[in-house]
């Protein structure tokens, strides 16, 4: 890398989805951008079922990758790893399960991606060097709260969440969910969708 290039870190939080659910597109994204990609997991055990997974997540397609074992490691878009090593050249690695990285700097981005609002992947990021923390795409205006808490250095927002940022400290917790709560339902009824509700269920 370049001198002065710093290497951006982003943090995808799961949710109610599952690894498997979401690290395929991820790597097809990256695929798209042109990137290789290198995907760190915690142990050779987690390693073979990502292979696996890769191989088979879709009946319509597949990810071309490769692991240590299948040789030729420099020729592969997606490389699955134990280590941290980088024979493919990756422009983007993906830390799973826990997974820690102690240079980040041959990445042009590293992705930590793991359940829930972790604290901890934010502290071993923060013990890479050359690294921006970055909180990408929140959700609702606490996110923004939560990324400034965690001393994350770029957070990117949408116009909705922007907007509402003024409103930060003048209402409650309990107001604020409210609102979101309305704006749920106005989003709702713009789109001119209706449900059918039996009348048992309508009566209740």
């Amino acid at each position: 890398m370049s001198e002065g290039h710093v290497t951006e870190v982003y943090f995808y939080h799961l949710g109610q989805r599952t690894l498997d659910d979401v690290l395929p597109t991820l790597l097809e994204l990256s695929l798209k951008r042109g990137w290789r990609a290198a995907v760190q997991a915690a142990s050779e055990e987690r390693v073979a079922a990502l292979d696996t997974l890769l191989w088979a997540y879709s009946d319509e397609s597949f990810l071309p990758h490769g692991t240590t074992s299948d040789g030729r490691a420099s020729s592969h878009p997606i490389y699955l790893t134990a280590g941290d090593d980088n024979p493919n050249g990756a422009q983007i690695r993906f830390l799973v399960d826990g997974a820690t990285l102690a240079d980040a700097a041959p990445y042009t981005r590293v992705a930590y991606v793991f359940d829930g609002r972790d604290q901890d992947a934010v502290a071993r990021a923060r013990k890479t060097s050359n690294v921006e923390i970055i909180w990408a795409s929140t959700r609702e205006v606490f996110n923004v709260v939560e990324a400034d808490d965690m001393g994350c250095h770029i957070i990117t927002a949408p116009a909705d969440v922007l907007k509402k940022l003024p409103a930060i400290g003048t209402k409650s917790a309990a107001e604020l969910s409210l609102a979101a709560v309305k704006s749920f339902r106005d989003d709702a009824v713009a789109t001119g969708l209706r449900l059918a509700v039996p009348a048992s269920r309508a009566a209740e």
